[in-house]
């Protein structure tokens, strides 16, 4: 809930003290935004992968009458995060929120939304691999009013053999996801079999 945010994590290749939307593209997960997360850990992958891996903490402070929209993991939050990364410009209905949360596609889901935007997977299935995948929740600040409302505290560098440990951690995460979602695909072929079998 957004009451109980407190302090949020923006990792990335800079310092912004100053957020803004500026730097932010279109084709990712809920479009222009100022990604943020809870989860400091989630900061600091997000941020390893940039040449100077900087890690900025806010404070939130509500400020004024901010719209606010939750996804859970379904069929919206999937088509909304599948439009987005294919520029596809039809969800009007969104623009009047200053904040959105939910789900992020990065790392360990990324494959398993790609897939579905290929045509692999259906709509179903690309949910249940994600949630057996696990996935972070991420805070993303869509308009200017929103942003107003973080005060920047502190931006830490991540050193060099953190870094490193964090990549090797991030390439875990993604194998361990990759292991599972093949046991899930084993198990959904053998219940198709068998049910094929005693609908003969």
């Amino acid at each position: 809930m957004i009451q109980d945010i407190n302090i949020l994590y923006h990792g990335t290749g800079a310092t912004f003290e100053n957020p803004d939307l500026d730097n932010s593209r279109e084709d990712v997960d809920f479009g222009v935004g100022f990604y943020t997360t809870q989860n400091k850990e989630m900061a600091k992958k997000w941020a390893s992968s940039k040449r100077k891996s900087t890690i900025n903490t806010y404070s939130f402070n509500r400020i004024g009458d901010l719209k606010i929209y939750t996804f859970k993991l379904d069929e919206e939050w999937l088509d909304f995060v599948t439009n987005n990364r294919l520029g596809i410009d039809s969800q009007k209905k969104y623009d009047k929120y200053d904040i959105l949360i939910g789900p992020t596609a990065e790392n360990k889901v990324f494959d398993t939304v790609n897939e579905y935007i290929k045509g692999t997977y259906t709509k179903k299935e690309a949910i249940q691999y994600i949630n057996v995948a696990g996935f972070d929740q991420q805070i993303v600040f869509k308009t200017e009013k929103a942003i107003q409302s973080l005060k920047f505290i502190k931006r830490e560098l991540l050193e060099p053999d953190e870094k490193a440990f964090i990549k090797l951690q991030v390439n875990k995460d993604r194998k361990s996801a990759l292991d599972k979602l093949d046991c899930l695909k084993k198990r959904n072929s053998k219940k198709s079999y068998k049910n094929e079998g005693e609908s003969k």
